[in-house]
Formats: C-alpha cells, structure tokens, sequence
C-alpha cells in the first residue's frame, strides 16, 4: 500500500511540474524573451506545452463551436484536466 502511495504522490507532483511548465509557456506566449540562453527554455517549454495540450487541441477540433472560439480553449481545458487528475491522485 506504502509504494502505491509513492507512486500518486509521485505522479501528482509530476502533474504539478507539467501545469507550472504550461503557466509559464503560456506567459512567454505573451512575452518574447531575447535569443540565447532563454532561447533553449522557450524551446523546451514549447515542447513540453505543444505536447500536453496538442491531444486535447486535437480533440476539440472536432467540435464546430470549439473552432469557431476566437482563443485556444484547448490550453485551459488541460490545465482542468490535470487539475482534476491530480486532486484524484491526492486523494488516494
């Protein structure tokens, strides 16, 4: 029982790092940073962001009234999502 709980605490904290990941991906959307250093964590934030929300994008797509929403709602039901599956992970 002990290694099942590791394993959720385990799993919720990696949840916990991806939606910090997607909060500042989602900030640096926004906001340049100039070319360089911060260049490779834009980079590695895209990758990291494109790959948990392109599923949920993809998804969506599928839904008229999804297209037709003038912001990427895609971003934000993520973000729900692993919200939810955390909360479910911390509970166990």
């Amino acid at each position: 029982m002990q290694l099942l709980t590791l394993l959720c605490r385990v799993c919720a904290l990696m949840i916990t790092a991806t939606e910090l990941c997607l909060l500042v991906y989602a900030i640096l959307s926004w906001v340049s940073p100039p070319s360089g250093r911060d260049g490779a964590v834009k980079r590695f934030l895209t990758a990291v962001g494109e790959t948990v929300t392109m599923p949920m994008r993809a998804l969506l797509e599928r839904f008229d009234w999804a297209r037709q929403c003038p912001i990427d709602i895609s971003f934000l039901a993520t973000v729900i999502l692993l919200s939810i599956f955390r909360s479910i992970l911390s509970g166990l």
